[in-house]
């Protein structure tokens, strides 16, 4: 076993120690903990982009389903929603990710696009899906309107910054072109005057595009 299986492997039994036995059903196939491992082929350069978009939301998605399934009890429709949170979260940290990535040898399902607007409609329509998933579900409407609302925000935070990376390659993903590219230049603040200008009147038209 390699160093993160053996880290895993240990977290994960000693979780199963301190769970009770309905929690326990929910997390005891180790398939759950596989995606994390896989996850290291990222770094082998030989994925092809449906398998990376595949890992990516086994990576995200069953992550966010261990941790959910402590918190809720589950049945098919949580278990469905909370993967499609964790899948939609995974995709959004690869997207704003993508400089470091790339200087890391780290493949993701931004390496496969052409141009930040391709990502922008990529995370749009996950968060479109995840939209759908949790409205229709049983939870606390408020509860859902917070979640989402918060998740659009962070959405337009990162489509903030794709907007800002597009600026130094011309509107490309041009991986050489990034990695040749100082890192401190794609250093974006959420809190400067031109991120509130572009976030804040998104962030509050929420109830108008998506509800």
């Amino acid at each position: 076993l390699t160093a993160i299986e053996r880290i895993l492997l240990l977290y994960y039994r000693k979780l199963l120690t301190i769970i009770n036995n309905d929690q326990k059903k929910d997390i005891h196939d180790f398939s759950l903990l596989k995606p994390q491992i896989d996850s290291q082929a990222q770094l082998s350069g030989t994925m092809t982009e449906d398998e990376v978009v595949t890992q990516t939301h086994e990576k995200g998605g069953t992550a966010l389903l261990l941790v959910a399934s402590l918190l809720f009890e589950m049945d098919e429709k949580n278990r469905t929603a909370f993967y499609q949170l964790g899948a939609f979260i995974q995709l959004m940290n690869d997207s704003q990710d993508l400089p470091k990535d790339l200087r890391n040898g780290v493949t993701t399902f931004v390496s496969f696009q052409n141009s930040y607007d391709d990502i922008r409609q990529v995370l749009e329509k996950e968060f479109e899906k995840t939209v759908i998933i949790f409205s229709a579900n049983d939870f606390p409407e408020k509860g859902v309107y917070r979640l989402l609302f918060y998740l659009h925000a962070l959405l337009t935070g990162i489509e903030y910054k794709l907007l800002c990376y597009g600026k130094i390659t011309d509107g490309v993903v041009d991986a050489d072109r990034i990695i040749r590219t100082d890192k401190s230049d794609f250093r974006v603040s959420a809190f400067s005057l031109n991120s509130i200008i572009y976030c804040f009147p998104k962030i509050l038209k929420f109830d108008n595009n998506y509800l």
